[in-house]
């Protein structure tokens, strides 16, 4: 598998879904070059919640009036920070 980034978006039922995730993009060896989309109520998880807020991790409270700002801000910020690695079409 190629090593490139990517955006991982859950749209689960289950609060242990991004766990998954994570262990796939691990054993892939994509993890570092992974940014994680999840529900607002994630980033208080204890030691995890903390390290996806202070890795720029994109929290959602699942209400597009305010979410749409909210992925529009720190989407453009991926791209001015790292213009070379992302890629949205």
């Amino acid at each position: 598998m190629r090593q490139e980034n990517s955006i991982w978006l859950g749209n689960h039922r289950y609060e242990v879904d991004w766990l998954l995730g994570w262990v796939v993009t691990q054993r892939l060896g994509l993890a570092g070059g992974s940014k994680i989309v999840g529900k607002q109520s994630l980033r208080l998880l204890p030691i995890i919640g903390w390290c996806w807020y202070f890795t720029e991790a994109i929290f959602l409270r699942r209400v597009w009036s305010s979410d749409k700002a909210v992925l529009e801000r720190d989407l453009k910020r991926l791209v001015d920070d790292y213009p070379k690695d992302y890629n949205f079409t």
